[in-house]
């Protein structure tokens, strides 16, 4: 087993920096790319990268939460956050509240077979 996880890793090492390469032009070919600008992490930044994404809900209105792939680095920095403002919370809930709108506009646009 141990000679067979090693193999993994190195396929691993080798194939992952070309597929996230891969997904960031895709990323920045689609525009769904936010320029932090050498700026810190902070929840202002995270809420932009929040508005870039397609949200989806369940059928009682709840988020289905995306998934999100971030550098080690970067989980580190957003664990470091404090906890949000009351003002932080809010623009949350007002995104979300778009965002289930967004969705809602799409469900009745789209068509079935």
């Amino acid at each position: 087993v141990g000679k067979l996880a090693e193999t993994a890793e190195a396929t691993l090492d080798h194939l992952m920096p070309g597929f996230f390469a891969h997904v960031a032009q895709i990323c920045d070919a689609t525009g769904n790319v936010v320029d932090a600008r050498n700026e810190p992490m902070s929840p202002e930044l995270i809420l932009r990268v929040l508005e870039k994404l397609e949200m989806d809900f369940d059928k009682d209105g709840n988020l289905i939460p995306p998934s999100m792939v971030v550098s080690p680095d970067i989980f580190a920095k957003i664990a470091k956050l404090p906890p949000p403002t009351h003002a932080q919370n809010q623009a949350l809930m007002d995104l979300l509240e778009r965002k289930r709108q967004e969705f809602n506009d799409r469900r009745r646009r789209r068509k079935l077979p």
